[in-house]
């Protein structure tokens, strides 16, 4: 199995596969086990009181290097994740986490459009997050953590192929909706917020003329491939 997985209060210890490292930040556990596929655009930095995760493909790397003058992706990296805004300027299939020891702010976050999941579990002091939910299973399992099966998740899978809002088959697990972030706040993991920094708008443009939205369309299709 591939993904990341950050836990506090809850035992991962024994998720010892090959090629997979594990880390202690100010009493966050995090495993990482990802694919070596997009290596380039990987971001992976612990140390003490600060992480920045990122895993996945990032499509414009190359103007967002071009734009703030930097070389070096990770360094760059760095410096977006202390924007208001992060991590609406990227473009691309990822998610990741980043830890701020001095405002005792751990932030996780998915894409905009929710390719690429993330699942959390909270309950009093224990907290467990995950990008692969096959993680989230074993460890809570392992924990010896009850689940209860969620019917509606299943009536949903069953009807449309998918699932509504942020439900899992697992009524303690939720996953995280598409352009939103997930604040912990503070060290005992009780206090979390949802933030979502992107929504796409279905409100109608009628100031374009048909030609100008036939060629907007085109743009944007070239600029896709």
């Amino acid at each position: 199995m591939y993904g990341w997985v950050i836990a506090k209060n809850i035992d991962i210890s024994f998720l010892d596969e090959s090629n997979t490292k594990q880390y202690f930040v100010d009493g966050y556990n995090i495993f990482v086990n990802v694919m070596n596929k997009f290596e380039k655009d990987t971001v992976f930095r612990f140390e003490k009181g600060k992480i920045c995760l990122l895993d996945g493909v990032i499509l414009n790397k190359k103007e967002l290097l071009e734009e703030k003058r930097e070389s070096i992706w990770q360094k760059l990296f760095e410096k977006l994740v202390l924007q208001e805004n992060f991590p609406s300027v990227l473009r691309g299939c990822f998610n990741g986490g980043i830890y701020d020891g001095n405002k005792k702010v751990f932030t996780v976050y998915t894409n905009h459009v929710g390719d690429r999941p993330v699942y959390y579990y909270f309950h009093k002091d224990k907290m467990l997050i995950s990008s692969n939910y096959n993680y989230m299973l074993k460890v809570l399992k392992y924990n010896s953590i009850s689940l209860t099966a969620d019917e509606m998740a299943v009536k949903c899978m069953l009807t449309y192929g998918y699932m509504l809002e942020d439900i899992t088959f697992c009524k303690e697990i939720h996953r995280l909706l598409p352009g939103t972030k997930l604040n912990i706040i503070g060290n005992n993991a009780e206090r979390y917020e949802i933030i979502r920094y992107y929504q796409i708008s279905n409100k109608e443009n009628l100031s374009m003329t048909e030609d100008e939205a036939i060629e907007l369309v085109d743009q944007s299709f070239r600029k896709a491939v």
